[in-house]
């Protein structure tokens, strides 16, 4: 809450208030020379990759879905409710960013946010941004580490992991899991592969999107009278038009960022056999 305060405040006042000589962002007379055609799309889609982290929390509710008293009612509207306002945040910062820095400045800036700051109100806006978005990462690092710690749970409750991992305390913590989670999250930090995984993350977001859209298709074809509390508006345009963008997000994916694409397509494959071989094991254990 605080840092959606912030961040907003902020625009406001980037976009209303008169911007100082030394804050207006100069003006390149350079020409440009924009890609056409596929390497335009590839090169949107490979900035995409980055961009997704922004939105890709609006699945983030789902992952607790046994422990909320009325999913059906309370993860559609957290979901829908989560889009909107970080659409409205993130949209709102970028026309404040365009107005203060200008798009050149905003081109290669790691914290365009800390930058516009800094043009507006000095060193100390700087300053003091850098130190409210390191403490609000506690609050995300806190959410995704409870996001992550409910996967080897659920997993172990399928079969597909030791035991261990479906163990919860007294509260109803997971611990090995969340312990499980919090220990892989170092082993990438410290591998200094960060840029890496979030390539290879980004792909395997978009690909878990087109299964579960598909899956919304076959699901309303093979067992049309389950309850549906949510029932997708537009069907079946809208999930439609989500398909077909997630499919179109990995082919120029792929066309544009070969390397992590091709690798994140080997993980899968290696994966692939890996469950095969897990499951027939299990259904042998559970007939003998």
């Amino acid at each position: 809450l605080v840092k959606g305060v912030a961040l907003l405040a902020l625009a406001i006042v980037a976009l209303v208030t008169a911007l100082p000589e030394a804050a207006i962002a100069p003006h390149d007379t350079m020409a440009h020379v924009m890609p056409q055609g596929l390497a335009l799309a590839a090169g949107l889609v490979v900035a995409l990759q980055s961009a997704i982290y922004t939105y890709d929390g609006w699945t983030g509710p789902i992952y607790f879905g046994e422990e909320i008293r009325d999913p059906g009612r309370e993860l559609p509207r957290s979901m829908i409710g989560g889009v909107v306002l970080v659409l409205a945040i993130y949209l709102a910062l970028n026309l404040a960013f365009l107005r203060v820095l200008g798009i050149e400045a905003m081109a290669g800036d790691p914290f365009v946010a800390a930058t516009a700051a800094a043009r507006l109100f000095g060193a100390g806006g700087d300053t003091v941004l850098r130190i409210l978005m390191i403490i609000s990462l506690i609050a995300a690092v806190n959410a995704l580490q409870l996001m992550a710690s409910r996967i080897p749970h659920a997993m172990s409750g399928d079969g597909l992991l030791p035991a261990l991992m479906g163990r919860v305390n007294r509260g109803g913590t997971p611990v090995p899991s969340l312990l499980a989670g919090s220990v892989l999250t170092l082993v990438f930090v410290i591998s200094g592969t960060f840029d890496a995984v979030l390539a290879l993350l980004a792909f395997f977001f978009v690909a878990n999107y087109v299964l579960t859209f598909i899956s919304l298709f076959v699901q309303r074809r093979r067992r049309p009278d389950i309850p549906r509390p949510f029932r997708v508006p537009g069907y079946p345009l809208v999930p439609l038009l989500a398909l077909g963008s997630s499919v179109f997000f990995l082919a120029m994916a792929i066309w544009g960022d070969r390397s992590h694409s091709l690798m994140a397509i080997g993980l899968l494959a290696v994966a692939w056999p890996v469950y095969y071989v897990q499951s027939r094991f299990r259904q042998r254990s559970a007939q003998n």
